[in-house]
């Protein structure tokens, strides 16, 4: 079947076999489609033309029918797994089945996830809860709305199937997702377990070509490469930490070379701010903790680095790549501070700003107001008395909290610029939604439970536009109410 001629073949293909497993995806009964992207696949200009009949569309995104001209493959990686070496992962319940250029010309990846089993896929079933499709499809979206690097979700099918997990049997669920590649810091350490120089030096090149192809002619383009990989996290992290993201389990496999987020298993957005916020079921020791994130991303590329070492000739790699990694702090702090200074109204980058931040965070810390919501207040308070004590309440109703905000007033207006054109600034960067967790449970439980899409169809519409306030939404905006706290996530399989 020609159904999707624009698909391309994957480029992993030219890899040697050692990265993949050629595998066709395990067909689902009776699949039917419970979202769709239309905006990605108007970007890609992905398969959903009327003249296809439905049959035929419902029967590639489930996996059911992968056109002739593709060959479909389940990629192999390594990683350490809250800090331990595992030698073999892989894709252990996803198909790649090809690429497709969108219309700026970019290349991405499409695969399905809970496709089936490979041979990755040890003891588990390959499959995926509709309960962990609805979720990724959900906040990925939510992440693209905040402008975040991610992959996004392009079809989620569901089926009348049942797989069985932790609490008996649940529907089974497909979800076609795109990614700008799916090479992870796991996909390195695999090919240097290897032994075999000439594996890890085609996986490098290959990342380069995808990614970063200016570096090729580069002096020293391993290096480079390391650099550019070192930047794009530290500034994936703070964009992360911005909006009160955790991830939840930020092992190597799940840190990609392309600076997008991947992998939303037991991943949670903060309501009430604490550093040591955890949502992962897993994470009893609180490794992948809200305020650990930066330490474990470094801590990651400290592996990736050692990846890198037999790329090189010169007795100096060592050093180089060790002073890359340590000016991971340095290079994070920069993003960090920066988004910070632009949520607070702030646009110089001073000693003051700095302490205006630490003296906040210290308020947020000691009082764990509403993350999202309190740093939306501060854009009221700036030209509102009322709003400044209410902010004041927010903060801990103290000495200390009546003083930060004093000072960060007399900051906001030091800077003689028009206070319109701040507030207008701050409302582009601080979110008025984000996908608060027990809105995403209920939501994907009303749908699976009575199948009603009501509340995921509000979400996804507030989310698409996240800084824009709409009418009559207050009920997205709000804290969960005692017996609605999400206090754990899982990751489906």
């Amino acid at each position: 079947m020609n159904l999707i001629p624009y698909i391309h073949r994957s480029s992993y293909l030219k890899l040697p076999s050692n990265f993949y497993e050629v595998i066709a995806p395990t067909p689902i009964a009776n699949p039917y489609l419970v979202k769709f992207n239309h905006e990605l696949a108007a970007f890609l200009c992905a398969p959903n033309s009327p003249s296809t009949p439905e049959k035929e569309r419902l029967s590639f995104y489930a996996g059911n029918t992968v056109p002739t001209h593709l060959k479909s493959i389940a990629l192999a990686y390594a990683g350490h797994q809250f800090g331990y070496y595992v030698p073999l992962l892989g894709d252990g319940r996803a198909v790649l089945l090809g690429e497709i250029r969108s219309q700026d010309g970019a290349r991405w990846d499409i695969q399905l996830k809970g496709s089936g089993r490979t041979r990755f896929s040890r003891t588990g079933d390959g499959r995926a809860p509709l309960s962990a499709v609805l979720r990724e499809y959900l906040i990925s979206e939510a992440m693209h709305g905040l402008n975040i690097p991610t992959t996004r979700c392009l079809a989620a099918i569901a089926s009348k199937e049942q797989i069985y997990r932790q609490n008996g049997p649940v529907p089974l669920g497909v979800l076609t997702r795109v990614a700008s590649s799916s090479l992870r810091v796991g996909s390195f350490e695999y090919a240097a377990a290897q032994k075999e120089s000439h594996l890890l030096k085609s996986l490098a090149n290959y990342a380069l070509e995808r990614h970063y192809p200016e570096l090729l002619s580069c002096e020293s383009p391993y290096l480079e490469l390391f650099k550019q990989v070192v930047d794009r996290q530290a500034h994936l992290i703070a964009e992360w930490m911005g909006v009160g993201f955790i991830h939840g389990v930020m092992n190597t496999d799940n840190m990609t070379i392309s600076g997008e987020t991947i992998d939303y298993g037991p991943c949670a957005f903060m309501d009430e701010f604490d550093f040591g916020t955890v949502y992962s079921s897993i994470d009893v020791a609180g490794r992948y903790a809200f305020g650990n994130q930066a330490s474990i991303a470094k801590w990651n590329l400290a592996q990736f680095g050692k990846t890198l070492l037999p790329l090189f000739e010169s007795n100096e790699a060592p050093q180089q790549l060790q002073e890359t990694l340590d000016s991971f702090n340095t290079v994070f702090s920069q993003y960090w501070n920066k988004k910070i200074s632009e949520k607070l109204g702030l646009s110089d980058d001073n000693a003051n700003t700095l302490e205006l931040i630490k003296n906040f965070f210290g308020l947020l810390q000691e009082h764990k107001p509403d993350y999202t919501n309190t740093f939306r207040l501060l854009n009221q308070a700036i030209d509102c008395r009322s709003r400044q004590n209410e902010l004041i309440n927010t903060l801990g109703n103290q000495p200390n909290s009546e003083r930060w905000v004093s000072d960060w007033l007399q900051h906001i207006k030091h800077q003689n610029a028009d206070l319109m054109a701040i507030k207008t600034r701050m409302n582009q960067v601080n979110p008025a939604y984000i996908p608060r967790n027990h809105l995403v449970e209920n939501a994907i439980n009303t749908f699976i439970e009575d199948n009603d899409p009501t509340l995921m169809d509000a979400l996804l519409s507030v989310l698409k536009n996240p800084f824009q306030q709409q009418k009559n939404t207050e009920n997205l905006q709000g804290l969960p109410l005692p017996h609605e706290r999400v206090h754990q996530t899982f990751c489906g399989t």
